[in-house]
């Protein structure tokens, strides 16, 4: 009989258990990655709601600045573009 120091079992079970902890580790690493964002966001807040405008000037800065803020001010980014769009073809004529 040919003693064999490792049997396919063992050799198996050792990779399985290599790869959980490679696993692991990699959750490990996600979990802090996914912490450092969110805690980086929340400590290095930049102001949002800085416009000075008021009236016509206000409208004017929202349609012609960053299209993120006339999304979150109105909340109706798809609508409002197409109600826009259907404006200046109608004023176009």
């Amino acid at each position: 009989m040919v003693h064999r120091p490792h049997s396919q079992a063992s050799i198996h079970a050792r990779d399985l258990q290599v790869n959980l902890s490679a696993s692991m580790r990699m959750a490990g690493l996600a979990a802090t990655a996914a912490a450092l964002f969110y805690g980086e966001n929340m400590l290095s807040r930049q102001p949002y709601h800085t416009s000075v405008l008021t009236g016509h000037l206000w409208v004017h800065e929202l349609l012609h600045g960053n299209p993120r803020c006339i999304k979150d001010q109105l909340g109706m980014e798809t609508c409002f573009q197409a109600v826009g769009q259907e404006a200046l073809h109608t004023h176009q004529c």
